[in-house]
C-alpha cells in the first residue's frame, strides 16, 4: 500500500478553517458546565498540534491579544503560509513551528488548552501515544484537551468502502490519478450494486451505504478523498477504548465539545431508559449512545484525572452563562401575553411550541437579539417584561432555566461563559476586527467574532476593508461611491435601486448581525 506523505499535504492542502468548538471561548464554556474552572479566556495559553496554515488558530489569537498561541504542522509550506499572514497582522503573541508532534518537549511549558483536530485517527499508534503524551505533560492542571477522531461503531462501514478505494487505487502512482481511481471506482460499485440487489436482496443494507457514500463524496474536495479515504493511516477506534488509553496517561473524560451530542433526549424514553441501566458511569452512557446511533466521529474533551467534575445540570447551570439563539417565531404577529399556543423555528427546521407567555417570550427576545448572547439574569427580565409575568422572579427563573435546560437536545440554545466579543449596534466609526479586514481584501469567506466563516459578496468585502473605526458614515459613502462609479456593471450594485448611503447602512446592519464588526 502507498503511504500518503508529508508532500502530499502540500500537492493537496487539507482544508483548513476555524472551528467553532476548539475555541478556548467553547472549551470553557463546556468546563464550567461540569464544575472545572478552565482558564480566562483572556489570557489563556494554547497548543494547536497540526495547525496546517493557522486557520483556525490566527483568528483566536488575533482576537485574544493577551493569550498566548503556539501551533505545531508536519508541513513546512502550511506553516510558511501561516507566518505569512501572522506578520501581515503583526501577531507577537503566535508562534507557528514546523514540527513533528514527535518532537515535543518539556521546554514547551503548560497549556491551558490543548487541541488536536483531525489528527489521532490519521497518525501510526506511536503517534497517538505521543498525542496523549503531550496532553498529560502539558495540560496546566485546570487544563482542557480537545482531540477528534473517527469512530466505531459508524466507521465499520466506512472503513469497508475505504479499503476497496485503497485496493484499486494503490496501483496507481501519482496521487492525482489514485483519486480519479477512487471516485471512479465507488461510482461504479454504487451502479453496480442495485442491480446485484435483485438477485442477492441480503445486500440490499451494502448498496444503501455504497449509495451513500458515493454522494457524500461527490460533494468533497479532492483533498479531502485523499486525506480522508487514501491516507495510509485511518485508524478508528471505539469510544471506551480511546478512554482505556486515555485514563492511562492520567487523563479522564470531560465531555464532548458539542453538548447536544451528550443528550439522549431525543431517543424513545425506552431507550433513554434501558441504557440508564445497562451503564454504570459516564463512559459507558457515551458508548452505549455510540452503538445506538452508529457514531462515526467524535470531538472528546480531556482533563487531569484528579479534577473533580460535576455531572448534574440543574438549577443555577444556566445562571453565569450567556445564551444566544437563531431561533425565530413562525407566525409575524406572535401573541406573547396570552396562552395561545405559538411556533418557533430553528435553522435546522425543528420546531417549538408553547402556550407559556414567560417562555414565548424568553424565545422572542432570544429572536431579535441574534447574535449577539445575553446573561440568563438579563433574558429573565425582558421576558417578564415582554410577557407581563406577576410570577415571583424564583419562580420565573426556575420555569425559564428548566425550559432551556431540557430544549439543549435540540441546540435550541448557545452557551457561552463569556460576553460577547463583538458589537450588536452601529456606532458612528464602524470597525470590524483586523483579521476580518485582511481576509476581506482576499477571500470571499470572513472569520467572524463567533469564530465561524461568513460569506460576504464583493460589495462587502470592500466595504470591510474601510470599517478601521477611523471612517465615519460619510466616508464610508464616498469611498463606497468610488468604488461603484468605478464597478458600475456590478450586479450586487445593481440588485435594487436604493441610495448608496441606503446600500451602505443594510450591509453594515448585515455585518452586524454577522458578528463581524466590534467595538
Amino acid at each position: 500500500m502507498q503511504q500518503v506523505t508529508e508532500s502530499s499535504y502540500d500537492q493537496y492542502p487539507y482544508p483548513s478553517v476555524p472551528l467553532r468548538w476548539t475555541h478556548p471561548d467553547m472549551l470553557s464554556t463546556m468546563s464550567a458546565l461540569f464544575g472545572l474552572a478552565a482558564a480566562p479566556v483572556n489570557s489563556c495559553r494554547v497548543l494547536e498540534i497540526g495547525c496546517s496554515d493557522g486557520a483556525n488558530i490566527i483568528p483566536m489569537a488575533a482576537n485574544l491579544s493577551d493569550s498566548h498561541f503556539t501551533g505545531i504542522d508536519l508541513s513546512a509550506a502550511h506553516i510558511q503560509r501561516g507566518q505569512a499572514v501572522s506578520d501581515e497582522l503583526d501577531l507577537h503573541n503566535l508562534i507557528l513551528q514546523h514540527l513533528d508532534v514527535m518532537d515535543v518537549n518539556d521546554t514547551f511549558g503548560e497549556f491551558d488548552y490543548i487541541i488536536a483536530y483531525g489528527i489521532f485517527s490519521w497518525v501510526p499508534h506511536e503517534v497517538q501515544e505521543k498525542i496523549l503524551q503531550v496532553c498529560q505533560r502539558h495540560l496546566s492542571p485546570n487544563g482542557v484537551a480537545f482531540i477528534s477522531y473517527n469512530t466505531y461503531p459508524g466507521w465499520h462501514m466506512r472503513g469497508v468502502v475505504r479499503d476497496m478505494m485503497l485496493y484499486h487505487s494503490s496501483r496507481y502512482g501519482d496521487m492525482k490519478t489514485r483519486i480519479e481511481q477512487s471516485r471512479a471506482m465507488l461510482h461504479f460499485l454504487a451502479s453496480a450494486s442495485p442491480q446485484v440487489v435483485g438477485r442477492l436482496p441480503e445486500n440490499k443494507a451494502f448498496c444503501t451505504i455504497l449509495e451513500s457514500e458515493q454522494q457524500r463524496l461527490a460533494k468533497q474536495s479532492d483533498s479531502y478523498l485523499l486525506h480522508e479515504m487514501l491516507e495510509e493511516y485511518n485508524e478508528p477506534i471505539y469510544f471506551h477504548q480511546f478512554m482505556v488509553r486515555a485514563a492511562a496517561h492520567g487523563l479522564q473524560y470531560l465531555s464532548e465539545a458539542e453538548l447536544t451530542t451528550m443528550m439522549p433526549d431525543m431517543l424513545p424514553p425506552e431507550i433513554v431508559a434501558t441504557i440508564g441501566q445497562l451503564s454504570g458511569d459516564i463512559v459507558a452512557t457515551e458508548q452505549y449512545l455510540d452503538f445506538v446511533r452508529n457514531r462515526m466521529f467524535r470531538q472528546t474533551l480531556l482533563c487531569r484525572q484528579e479534577v473533580r467534575l460535576e455531572r448534574t445540570l440543574g438549577r443555577g447551570t444556566l445562571c453565569p452563562l450567556y445564551l444566544a439563539s437563531a431561533i425565530i417565531p413562525v407566525s409575524e404577529a406572535p401573541s406573547i401575553q396570552s396562552i395561545e399556543v405559538e411556533k418557533f423555528r430553528l435553522p435546522s427546521g425543528t420546531t417549538v411550541t408553547s402556550n407559556n407567555p414567560l417562555i414565548k417570550a424568553a424565545f422572542l427576545v432570544l429572536s431579535q437579539n441574534w447574535p449577539f448572547a445575553l446573561s440568563f439574569n438579563s433574558l429573565l427580565s425582558e421576558a417578564r417584561l415582554h410577557s407581563h409575568s406577576n410570577a415571583s422572579l424564583e419562580a420565573d427563573a426556575q420555569i425559564l432555566e428548566d425550559t432551556l435546560l431540557k430544549s439543549l437536545a435540540v441546540e435550541l440554545i448557545e452557551l457561552n461563559q463569556n460576553p460577547p466579543r463583538f458589537c450588536s449596534t452601529i456606532s458612528g466609526f464602524p470597525c470590524a476586527n483586523v483579521m476580518a479586514r485582511l481576509q476581506a481584501r482576499h477571500e470571499e469567506q470572513i472569520t467572524n467574532q463567533r469564530h465561524e466563516l461568513v460569506n460576504v459578496d464583493a460589495v462587502t468585502r470592500v466595504l470591510l476593508t474601510l470599517l478601521d473605526g477611523r471612517h465615519s458614515h460619510a466616508d464610508l459613502y464616498t469611498a463606497m461611491q468610488e468604488y461603484s462609479d468605478n464597478h458600475s456593471s456590478d450586479p450586487a450594485q445593481a440588485k435594487e435601486q436604493i441610495s448608496l448611503s441606503e446600500m451602505v447602512e443594510s450591509k453594515l446592519r448585515d455585518l452586524a448581525r454577522a458578528a463581524l464588526l466590534v467595538a
